[in-house]
């Protein structure tokens, strides 16, 4: 018998306990489209991937303080300190402001409502 081929990742789904709270902060500071939204559930279009956010009702959920995932998003250099300005004016939570990594990549690191790590990235070149 073969080997299985992996799966694609088709999208990632915070689960949370503030569900109106992270849509404000993914349509209004982050600038998602809502593709779908239904009882508990709403689904956004985040590029390559689907974003989505559910409610914490199901017996083996768990959030609270913490981080509990990081979504990065891959944006222009210079959009990487754009980003940190306007994160910064609608009150998010800056933990590392744009810094030129040795990996090669210029980040900022934030955090959403619910304490996820929040990642703009930029690759550096020349």
């Amino acid at each position: 018998m073969g080997r299985t081929p992996t799966p694609p990742l088709g999208y990632t789904i915070l689960v949370t306990d503030q569900l109106p709270v992270l849509r404000e902060f993914y349509v209004d500071i982050i600038g998602l489209e809502v593709l779908e939204e239904r009882s508990g559930y709403i689904k956004f279009d985040a590029g390559s991937l689907f974003l989505a956010i559910r409610e914490a009702n199901r017996r083996y959920d768990s959030t609270g303080s913490g981080r509990l995932v990081q979504l990065a998003f891959s944006v222009s250099r210079p959009d990487v300190d754009d980003w940190a300005q306007r994160l910064a004016e609608s009150g998010v939570e800056i933990l590392e402001k744009p810094t030129d990594q040795p990996w090669g990549h210029r980040t900022l690191f934030a955090a959403d409502p619910d304490g996820n790590l929040i990642e703009f990235y930029a690759e550096i070149t020349g």
